[in-house]
């Protein structure tokens, strides 16, 4: 079992909480897990006091003062230190695209591996990827000039971003080592990033790109933000899909030619908060099939979140269906799009 200074888990290292063995960050005695080993608590709920976010939407709270949350090769963050604790406001849409526009598109580059993993792997058409803007994270060398490159065009500009921070007094961002994913908002605005790892980390192949305040100077959490995929097709049909995660969305509505919409994780979100967030972003839309990764008939907590979601779709006056399939066709929806397609060919 790792100790505080292990940086690899498996699942094997998680547990869930219990009424006898609550969360020790909400209190709570569902939802949430923690590593066996004492190190971290995953919780569902609060986001103050946590280091980062992770891909299912759970907020880490290193437990432990002198463990750095480091990951070899994949995570290098700055060692905790006093940062200021109060809430940074995210800046608006328009300079959170701003930012991350000139980010991916002037500072980065997609590699081949990550193209090749891209088209043939997830099966995006060489159109999607370029228009998608998805680009490879850069290596160290790369990163100290991509550094000052946002300094020199952007300066103070960048506070409220997600993703950045001051060290030394100077603007940079953590070192992660994978692709980032863009969330867009209804308009196509750029409002948020996810790395997908080359490695995964903690059990997560995701990681937010955020830099909560607890932990970086003058930095920003994501939050986790919704992602829409042709909401103009949505409105025009009346009609969306909703799945988890961008990429799997963006797959979606490549492949069908349908609008689509990404939640971070079925586990991430407030049922009612969604359905608000949808209905105002999308009013026109009055059918939604739900198209969710095939685990939640073995995982209850994934079940029980997925409940709560449909519950709330149906109290609203959305006519909702959900996808099932058998779990040979591909864990998610994506797969079983993908696995048709090549026994098409």
């Amino acid at each position: 079992m790792p100790n505080q200074h292990t940086s690899t888990y498996s699942r094997h290292d998680f547990a869930r909480v219990t009424q006898k063995n609550p969360c020790r960050i909400c209190r709570k005695p569902d939802w949430c897990t923690y590593t066996k080993d004492g190190a971290r608590a995953y919780c569902m709920r609060e986001p103050s006091g946590s280091a980062w976010q992770v891909g299912n939407g759970a907020y880490v709270h290193l437990l432990q003062d002198d463990f750095t949350g480091r990951r070899q090769s994949t995570v290098s963050a700055p060692p905790i230190r006093e940062c200021g604790t109060a809430e940074v406001e995210r800046a608006s849409a328009d300079r959170l695209h701003e930012v991350y526009s000139y980010f991916l598109g002037d500072c980065l580059r997609l590699t081949s591996t990550h193209f090749e993993q891209l088209r043939h792997e997830r099966g995006l058409s060489g159109v999607a990827i370029a228009a998608n803007q998805y680009a490879s994270t850069p290596g160290r060398d790369r990163w100290h000039v991509i550094c000052h490159a946002m300094r020199e065009r952007f300066g103070d500009r960048l506070y409220g971003v997600p993703g950045f921070f001051k060290h030394g007094g100077r603007w940079q961002f953590p070192r992660l080592k994978g692709f980032f994913v863009p969330y867009r908002e209804v308009r196509g605005r750029i409002v948020g990033l996810q790395v997908r790892l080359d490695e995964p980390f903690a059990g997560n192949k995701y990681l937010w790109f955020s830099t909560p305040p607890e932990r970086f100077s003058q930095g920003t959490s994501s939050g986790a933000p919704l992602h829409f995929v042709k909401p103009d097709m949505a409105r025009h049909e009346g009609f969306a899909f909703v799945t988890e995660g961008a990429l799997k969305a963006d797959i979606i509505g490549d492949r069908l030619q349908a609008g689509t919409v990404a939640l971070a994780g079925v586990s991430a979100v407030n049922a009612e908060r969604f359905v608000k967030e949808l209905s105002e972003a999308l009013p026109e839309v009055r059918r939604l099939t739900v198209a969710f990764d095939q685990d939640w008939q073995e995982n209850r907590a994934v079940a029980h979140a997925l409940k709560r979601l449909l519950e709330a779709l149906r109290g609203s006056p959305l006519q909702v269906n959900v996808l099932s399939w058998n779990a040979t066709q591909g864990k998610g929806f994506d797969d079983v799009l993908n696995q048709a397609e090549r026994k098409v060919a």
